[in-house]
């Protein structure tokens, strides 16, 4: 196991400096995080009071109210940046929705991030966007590990609740969507690659302690109980109107249903190979991430289905971000969701595309299975 110290700045430089060699096996940025790209964490629930919703944001050891009156025309936010309590002047902002999102840069409260409402079904929710930087690298073994670190609550400093990714650095840099991965996150919660977890804990004074050490846990079962959060995170707003949405996708709610199968989760594509090998059943895999809420109304509507689990039954099901396994693109993954149907060699026989509800994914599944070479399925 790799166990260092990491002494990081707690405010972000004005302009970057040269990256420092350390007489170690990891190279650090000190003081010097650069920008790299968005992650988004989202704000505790708004409580409702009469017609107004409201909710706190904390940044930089500072708390503050934010509160949405819905009886406004047009609509605004008043963001109690000094804490006073009293709607000062340039704390009241105008909301303008573009269907149901709306966003606002908080750059003038000193809040270095973002903020993204969404009005659904299930009442208001808000997103921060804040920023992630570049920290480094280090070598494990023949492997040189690419390290960033999340800034999940954007105030510049390694806080609990941040997050940090490691992966090769070829694969890090094409990670195009990483703000997928945090829709829902818990604190302290470990980033795992190949057969190694990272680790990172703060420290009171600020300093972070990293290790890359072997998983706590097999990586799947932390993968799938990780989806199971984010799952029911999400279907918490879609049962609000499971009613409307059964209606509008044809959906009969008398059909029967079962227990899903259990899908493996995975991170990478030569594991789902080996994992479809072991069970000895054609594999299918389904592509999908944290912030989509499609994917997660695959499982919530129609995974349930028994027509559906029937099907399923007779595939090694896997579920694998595709935005961390550059295999993805080349099968031609661009949207999520999107399941897709591999030889023993990896190479694509056939896809579902998108979200279906239940008889027309049972049908689709039909497909599959006969291009599989597995028994049709009369119910």
């Amino acid at each position: 196991m790799n166990m260092l110290t990491l002494l990081l700045t707690c405010c972000l430089p004005q302009s970057p400096a040269p990256a420092e060699r350390m007489p170690v096996s990891l190279a650090i940025v000190r003081g010097a995080f650069r920008e790299v790209a968005g992650a988004q964490a989202p704000l505790p629930s708004f409580a409702v009071d009469g017609n107004t919703r409201r909710t706190t944001l904390r940044h930089r050891g500072r708390t503050m109210s934010l509160e949405v009156a819905a009886t406004d025309k047009p609509p605004e936010l008043w963001l109690d940046a000094d804490g006073d309590g009293t709607r000062d002047d340039g704390e009241r902002l105008p909301l303008r929705f573009d269907g149901a999102f709306a966003e606002l840069d908080l750059g003038p409260f000193g809040v270095e991030a973002e903020l993204a409402l969404f009005q659904g079904p299930a009442g208001l929710k808000a997103i921060l966007r804040t920023r992630y930087h570049f920290a480094g690298e280090f070598v494990d073994g023949d492997r040189t590990i690419g390290v960033r670190w999340i800034d999940m609550d954007g105030d510049g400093a390694p806080s609990r609740g941040d997050r940090w990714i490691a992966l090769p650095p070829d694969r890090l840099a094409k990670l195009a969507l990483s703000n997928s991965m945090f829709t829902a996150h818990e604190a302290d919660e470990p980033w795992h690659f190949g057969d190694r977890e990272l680790r990172a804990h703060v420290g009171t004074d600020g300093t972070v302690e990293v290790s890359w050490a072997v998983p706590r846990q097999p990586r799947s079962e932390f993968l799938a109980a990780r989806y199971e959060r984010v799952a029911r995170w999400f279907a918490e707003g879609f049962e609000v109107d499971r009613a409307a949405f059964e209606r509008e996708h044809g959906i009969e709610p008398t059909r029967p249903q079962g227990k899903p199968v259990a899908w493996y989760h995975t991170l990478e594509l030569a594991d789902a190979l080996a994992f479809a090998r072991k069970v000895g059943k054609p594999l299918l895999v389904e592509w999908s991430n944290d912030a989509c809420p499609w994917c997660k109304r695959l499982p919530w509507s129609t995974y349930r289905d028994q027509a559906v689990i029937q099907r399923l039954q007779g595939f090694a099901c896997v579920r694998i971000h595709p935005d961390l396994e550059p295999a993805a693109a080349a099968l031609g993954v661009v949207g999520v969701p999107n399941l897709t149907l591999l030889g023993p060699d990896g190479a694509l026989l056939d896809t579902i595309g998108g979200y279906s509800p239940p008889v027309p994914f049972a049908k689709s599944l039909d497909r599959l299975r006969q291009k599989a070479g597995l028994p049709a399925i009369d119910s």
